[in-house]
């Protein structure tokens, strides 16, 4: 699909992993990732990972207690420079907490507010807000948030809780 929009002469937008159209399964978020690096990059990483392939497991726990952690120089924080960890641990809560109906609504900060605990109990950074409110736009594309209030009162207009959060989670109704 990505393809089809980039040939078709539609490219994907500066500073956002082009996703298609809310498809943000792991696999293909790896596939849209590799398509947005340069033929050398890919080489190069495709040479590296033979290596490792040879490594034992102590050699790779090792190497990837070596490897650099944290933004790049001169990396912007949109969501195409997010580590991807946090853009798939994101994906998951959303998708696993989440789903669209007609006739409910959620106040944006409240989903953002209970997103954060998630990763605190975790131990995992969570996205800021802007970028939280990106992935949600990817997942659910019909969906717009609107000001349905004062400043401040934002409200994700057809979307609920899954049932099954709710029922582990008295405080959220």
């Amino acid at each position: 699909m990505a393809d089809e929009r980039v040939r078709g002469g539609e490219a994907p937008k500066p500073g956002r992993l082009d996703t298609g159209e809310g498809d943000t399964e792991p696999s293909m978020l790896l596939q849209k990732l590799k398509n947005n690096i340069s033929k050398n990059v890919q080489g190069k990483v495709d040479n590296i990972l033979q290596d490792v392939q040879r490594f034992s497991d102590n050699d790779k726990l090792y190497l990837y207690l070596q490897l650099p952690s944290g933004p790049s120089a001169g990396e912007k924080s949109d969501a195409s420079s997010l580590n991807m960890a946090d853009q798939l641990l994101t994906c998951n809560w959303i998708r696993s907490h989440l789903e669209e109906h007609a006739d409910t609504c959620l106040p944006k900060q409240d989903v953002y507010e209970t997103y954060k605990r998630y990763c605190d109990n975790l131990q995992q950074r969570p996205l800021s807000a802007a970028n939280f409110g990106k992935i949600i736009r990817d997942i659910f594309p019909n969906i717009k948030a609107r000001r349905l209030g004062g400043r401040g009162q934002s409200k994700y207009p057809s979307l609920q809780w899954l049932l099954h959060f709710i029922q582990g989670h008295g405080d959220i109704a």
